[in-house]
């Protein structure tokens, strides 16, 4: 790792959080898996973090502060084509560059359920971004920080979920879960609208 990354706040929080889900939800992922339940596992420590990088910035939300490890590139690589490692609100957009030998390669990041169905297998890192997408959307419709309201249903959400239960949920299992939590705030149709944006329907 790159002596720079040691000092990044992000991925600090990012880390904690996973030791956070370890505990709570018992999640012990390889590194080889690429299912939906991994793919939350990082979804969850995104979004800690990037409330956390929210919140330590004290700026409303914009397409730039939902790039997630936005310093992991090489300031000689930094570009608009190498932005960070994931884009929450755009995936699929975070980096692009072109490999000696490879060619041009890209973000691969998800935006939508209907792309797991794809012929390219996907990493959960790569899966992640969908519900992180609808995280973002329902910040940008709540009109309030990341660390504001839609924060606080999803950190409800997260801490709601048992380890006996809900370890394996998958995609549609949290989306539900976070429109319970929603229904305390009467937001839950701005949980909806979220969801259905990334292909997610909850009835």
């Amino acid at each position: 790792m790159d002596k720079h990354l040691i000092y990044l706040h992000y991925s600090v929080a990012h880390e904690l959080a996973h030791g956070l889900l370890l505990e709570h939800l018992g999640f012990r992922t390889g590194a080889g898996s690429a299912d939906e339940p991994t793919a939350l596992w990082e979804h969850m420590a995104d979004v800690v973090a990037i409330m956390y990088k929210h919140w330590a910035a004290r700026n409303s939300t914009s397409a730039s502060d939902w790039v997630v490890a936005d310093k992991i590139f090489k300031a000689t690589h930094v570009s608009a084509a190498c932005r960070g490692s994931r884009d929450m609100k755009n995936p699929g957009t975070a980096w692009a560059y072109i490999h000696p030998t490879k060619g041009l390669i890209s973000d691969k990041a998800a935006a939508h359920i209907s792309q797991l169905a794809g012929s390219e297998p996907l990493t959960y890192y790569n899966m992640s971004t969908i519900p992180s997408r609808a995280f973002a959307e329902a910040v940008d419709l709540s009109g309030q920080p990341s660390y504001g309201l839609m924060g606080e249903i999803w950190w409800r959400t997260i801490m709601g979920l048992q380890k006996d239960k809900d370890s394996s949920i998958n995609f549609k299992g949290f989306a539900k879960k976070t429109m319970e939590t929603a229904q305390e705030y009467k937001t839950d149709n701005t949980i909806k609208q979220a969801w259905a944006k990334v292909g997610i329907s909850i009835l």
